[in-house]
């Protein structure tokens, strides 16, 4: 019973070891702002990619979970009787997919973006659906069946006058797996 309390508190000792770390801080600031760079740029993204992304993060959760567990079967036993520990580790687990989720996002979207080099401008004019200029601004449109949101500076336009009045420009790139990188957009008054 005492082995098993050890082994937690290295644990958490461990990771807040590592978090205190400042080369690894660094990482996470890299990895975070690769993924707000890319991640809001790609569109019409693959939906069988997050798939297949998603089932490898919750496969890995799975298997890091099982290793753990039979490496100290006998504190999982006891904690698992309680029902406030299930609920944490099971929390704990969904943490860890979305994590690794957002980590294997990263590299993909990248290689979308470097493989949209070699193509040529595209430009579509996208119905806007809706317009948010509370706290920052945003514009909801559709490009392709799919609705994006994007952060766009309103600059006095009023919301009604620019659902009516007003189309989405986006200049893209077309990348491989059918999705596109967003070069830039812009308000274009409807002709």
């Amino acid at each position: 019973m005492r082995k098993a309390k050890v082994k937690k508190d290295l644990l958490v000792l461990n990771l807040i070891n590592l978090f205190e770390r400042k080369w690894f801080l660094l990482l996470l600031l890299l990895f975070g702002w690769l993924y707000v760079f890319t991640d809001k740029r790609v569109l019409n993204f693959p939906k069988y990619i997050s798939w297949i992304n998603f089932i490898v993060c919750i496969l890995a959760t799975l298997i890091f979970l099982f290793v753990r567990y039979k490496k100290n079967r006998e504190y999982y036993r006891r904690k698992f009787r309680d029902k406030i520990s299930l609920i944490f580790i099971s929390l704990v687990a969904l943490f860890w997919v979305f994590t690794f989720h957002f980590f294997l996002n990263i590299p993909v979207n990248l290689v979308i973006a470097k493989a949209a080099d070699k193509s040529n401008y595209e430009y579509y004019d996208c119905k806007i659906i809706h317009v948010s200029t509370i706290g920052v601004d945003a514009v909801t449109f559709i490009f392709l069946n799919n609705k994006y949101s994007q952060y766009y500076r309103m600059g006095g336009y009023k919301s009604q006058e620019v659902e009516r009045d007003y189309v989405m420009r986006l200049k893209v790139k077309k990348s491989i797996l059918n999705a596109y990188y967003l070069i830039n957009i812009e308000l274009v008054k409807k002709e």
